[in-house]
């Protein structure tokens, strides 16, 4: 991590591709890699608060952790006709990426058939994929509290008038606010859970 950090630093693309590459290849599974980026870019904004990195370095990373997490997609095969839908989404006003693409390659590399829309989706937005698509799943990320609480209602609305889907979401805005989001019957993401627990945590929450 030190050394990956000292390349960035320098803005040193090839070094810095190289050692992302041997982080990825070192990972024995999408959850460690999830955790093990989550642990970098945790340790990458703590040094942005203090004044130790720079927003173009935090910019530069990002930028390659990406190019990376694009690359393995692509190499990804097809999902299968009867493969279930997942649509994976920023909270409006939410310009984080990384995270959603880190869930794209796990969900399909899992067999789902994934719709990734990116970061900062208008709430219209989704409701208009909704009305084509019941996916199984919606995943919504979210790094501030505050921009989660403000959303709130909007967000309880959609979620029940929708029939047939599971909504979740993570990143670490949901801190402090798990209740309110179990309230209305959607699951948070946490950093160690794996896709195949979600039907569990479906099945706890639905014999509560």
């Amino acid at each position: 991590m030190t050394d990956l950090l000292e390349a960035a630093g320098q803005f040193e693309v090839e070094r810095s591709r190289r050692l992302i590459r041997e982080i990825m290849e070192s990972c024995e599974s999408r959850v460690a890699l999830r955790k093990r980026i989550s642990a970098i870019s945790t340790l990458v904004g703590d040094l942005w608060a203090r004044g130790e990195l720079s927003v173009a370095v935090e910019h530069f990373l990002s930028g390659l952790w990406k190019e990376s997490l694009r690359a393995d997609l692509a190499q990804m095969p097809e999902p299968r006709e009867d493969a279930e839908t997942v649509v994976l989404a920023g909270f409006p006003d939410e310009f984080h990426e990384l995270g959603l693409l880190l869930l794209q390659a796990e969900f399909q590399h899992s067999g789902y058939r994934v719709i990734n829309l990116g970061p900062a989706l208008p709430w219209e937005s989704l409701e208009q994929l909704m009305a084509k698509k019941t996916p199984r799943f919606v995943c919504l990320s979210v790094t501030r509290p505050a921009l989660l609480a403000v959303h709130l209602p909007r967000f309880s609305e959609l979620v029940a008038r929708q029939v047939g889907t599971t909504f979740v979401v993570g990143g670490p805005g949901t801190t402090g606010m798990e209740q309110s989001l179990s309230s209305i019957g959607v699951l948070c993401w946490t950093t160690d859970m794996e896709i195949g627990l979600l039907s569990e945590e479906m099945k706890n929450g639905s014999d509560t």
